[in-house]
Order: structure tokens, then sequence, then C-alpha cells
């Protein structure tokens, strides 16, 4: 899952924001600030440090020497924000994303505030359809049958499909320019939607516990490790699609029509294409059907929406839109567009502290927007 960074000791498995590599610590290892100013911290460092202070220090009477800068009052939350480490911006982005959000697992709910953005319910895998020569198949069997002819695609799409496992930040780097250093603040964000994607789904994967596709037949034989949790929603679904709502929006100018990832679906955007491969990659490897793909997209665009609509400071975003009745259909952008029905939109009030948010999607767009 995106954002849910390394295990202690297991380095390199980054999350899918693209930072293999940098997994590794301990969950309270704050890893960058473990740096100093010409190298990084060892034992070695820190003594020849110590023998320096001793080798140089004046006598001194154990008083302050200096005027502490913001010690009566605090900076401004932005102006405290921009000097952080990244560990410790991450922690403070996921605080301010995530408590925008509201999962009810047992209702299959996901609000924020105070609306309803998408009600979904657990699919029945064992409801039989009749197809056009008068035969029935249960949907189970029709999504397995999606995901046989989807492993034709196995060995081109191999490289994509292992490097998605932990990396997709990378793909939407070739449609919008992304680095460290020149889009930092975009980076900060897309990394916080794909972990906020992850904090709204994984509740809901639990809650339906969907048996994985390998669970059902020994002929699929996926390409990649299975993961343990629910196979419904899509976890890479949920996350491209909600990342490619607000890359859409930003490669746009930053405008924020109401439901505009359900229109950038329609418009078929680059970002959502790419969102849409991403997704599909995840069958084609065998390890997800294809209404895991269908639900992960209408999560990931509610998400994005409401995010992009609050970051803005409120516009109308969808409402009470529903996903889970039986479906026999293969996964696409074209079939996709046919699932968001009839929803209602409703205006997006900020919040109270919106500080860091605000002043985040200020500084992205302005990075978005420079030569």
């Amino acid at each position: 899952m995106a954002g849910l960074g390394g295990k202690g000791g297991k380095g390199g498995k980054g999350g899918k924001g693209g930072k293999g590599g940098k997994g590794g610590k301990g969950d309270a290892d704050f890893e960058s600030g473990l740096d100093h100013a010409g190298s990084s911290s060892s034992p070695y460092l820190s003594t020849a440090l110590a023998a320096t202070r001793d080798g140089i220090q004046n006598r001194w009477s154990g008083d302050a020497t200096r005027t502490a800068p913001h010690l009566t009052a605090p900076r401004a939350a932005w102006d405290a924000f921009k000097p952080l480490e990244e560990d410790v911006r991450e922690v403070l982005i996921d605080h301010n994303l995530q408590r925008l959000f509201s999962v009810d697992p047992a209702a299959g709910t996901v609000s924020a505030g105070g609306k309803v953005l998408i009600t979904l319910t657990r699919p029945d895998f064992t409801h039989s359809f009749t197809l056009p020569d008068g035969t029935t198949k249960t949907m189970a069997d029709i999504q397995l049958g999606h995901m046989k002819k989807a492993a034709d695609l196995r060995i081109d799409r191999l490289p994509e499909i292992y490097i998605q496992q932990t990396d997709i930040l990378s793909f939407f780097g070739t449609i919008a320019y992304l680095s460290e250093t020149t889009t930092k603040w975009t980076l900060d964000l897309l990394r916080g939607v794909l972990r906020l994607a992850a904090f709204v789904e994984m509740p809901i994967k639990h809650a339906f516990d969907i048996p994985r596709p390998i669970t059902m037949t020994t002929e699929l034989q996926p390409i990649i490790q299975t993961p343990t949790h629910g196979s419904w929603p899509s976890g890479h679904s949920t996350e491209s699609f909600a990342v490619a709502t607000v890359f859409s929006t930003l490669i746009a100018g930053g405008s924020v029509p109401a439901k505009s990832g359900e229109q950038a679906v329609l418009d078929e955007t680059l970002p959502m294409r790419l969102a849409a491969r991403i997704a599909t990659n995840r069958t084609v490897a065998g390890v997800h059907f294809p209404t895991d793909s269908m639900v992960g997209a209408l999560l990931g665009i509610s998400i994005g929406e409401y995010l992009v609509a609050h970051l803005s400071g409120g516009a109308s975003v969808a409402v009470n839109r529903s996903y889970g009745a039986p479906d026999a259909d293969n996964f696409s952008l074209g079939t996709l567009a046919t699932k968001f029905g009839a929803t209602s939109t409703d205006t997006v009030a900020t919040v109270p502290d919106l500080s860091i948010l605000a002043e985040l999607w200020k500084a992205v767009r302005a990075e978005m927007n420079s030569p």
C-alpha cells in the first residue's frame, strides 16, 4: 500500500510513492533527522564531534548566549512546516488529510464534511447472470473469465506490473515533471494522497474480507505474490485514481468543476488513462478481479474530488455515490463511466486551521504551473 513505508530492518520497501530504498527504518526513527551537515550519522562522527567540542569550548556558565527564535510565540504554521525533515512533514500532512475523512467499515460509507461521499456494499460473487446463449454463470466465474483473457498480456506488461508494486508516481512523472528538488511540495502532496487512500481503503478491505482470485482456482497462477489483505476494493486502483483526480486538476490549471474526477474519466484524460492501466495491470498479474478495480476507481475519485475541492477553499463535489451490486463487467474507462449513476452535488466548506494544507496547495500549484 502506498505510504506504508518499510518495516524495521527491511530496507527498500518504500511504498507505491516511488521512494523505494528509504524503507527499513523503525516506526519512530525519523531517518532524515539523523543526517548531519556533511555526512550521515555514525558513532565515529559523534565521537569526533565530542572531541572537537572538548578542544574548542570556552568557559561557559550554563546561561543562554543567544536569543532563540519563536521562543515566546509559535511561527505561522506554514513557516514552521517548511524547514521540517521529510519524515516529519509526512506525519503532519497525514494528520491534516486523514482527519478530513470518516470511514464506517460496517456500513461501507466514506464521509467527509458531514456528507456521505460513497456507500459500498459487499458484492455477491455467487450471484448468477444469464448469458446471451441462455446459460448461466456466477459473478465469480465471469470475473475469472475476464482474468483468463487478461493473463495473455503478462509478458508485455511484466515490467510495469513489477515496478508498480512499489512505485506508481514515477509513471505520473512522465505526464508532468516531478522531481525531489523542483516539485518537492507536489511530491509531498501526492505521496500524502497515496497514504490517505490507503487509510480509507484498508478498513473497508478488512471489513468486507473478499477472498483473492487465487483462492478460487489453481489455474490462475499469479506472476507476483498475492497480498494477504482483502481483494475488494483494489488498493492500487483506489490510490491511482485518487492521484489521477488531483493530477488532472493540477495539469488543467487548478480549476475545480463539480465532479471533476468523473468528468476527467468521461474525457479520458491522460492521468485517468494511466490510472486505468495501473489498475488493469493488477488483473493482468492475477491478484485482482476487474470489479476490485471498478470499486477502487469510484472510491479513489470520490476521495480526490473532495480533497481538491477542500484544498481549493470550497467547491461542489459529488455525494451519495454507490457501488456493490453484482457486476459482470470487465474494467475499463468506458465501463467505469457508466458506474457513476445519478449522484447529487454538495458544496464543500473548509474546516478550521487549514493553514498547512492551504499553503501546501498554493505551493503545489505554483510548482506545477512554473515553466
